[in-house]
């Protein structure tokens, strides 16, 4: 994945769409998942960890990190 300056985190997450994710709020609570959707002001989160018969739907604007394996 590379980086662009001018990238928002709405463009960040479509780039991430079927990888999986560690979402950070701004309240600090984590979601780690799989982004299925991205829309206009949410994201549709496929929970991979304990929880993983739900899913999340997140508000963009409440997001604060995105992290992702780039490594391998």
């Amino acid at each position: 994945m590379k980086f662009e300056e001018s990238n928002t985190i709405k463009d960040t997450l479509i780039v991430l769409i079927n990888k999986e994710v560690l979402i950070l709020l701004k309240s600090g609570k984590e979601y780690v998942g799989i982004i299925k959707t991205v829309g206009v002001h949410c994201i549709v989160l496929e929970q991979t960890n304990e929880r993983s018969f739900f899913d999340a739907i997140i508000s963009i604007d409440d997001i604060s990190t995105i992290e992702t394996k780039v490594r391998s």
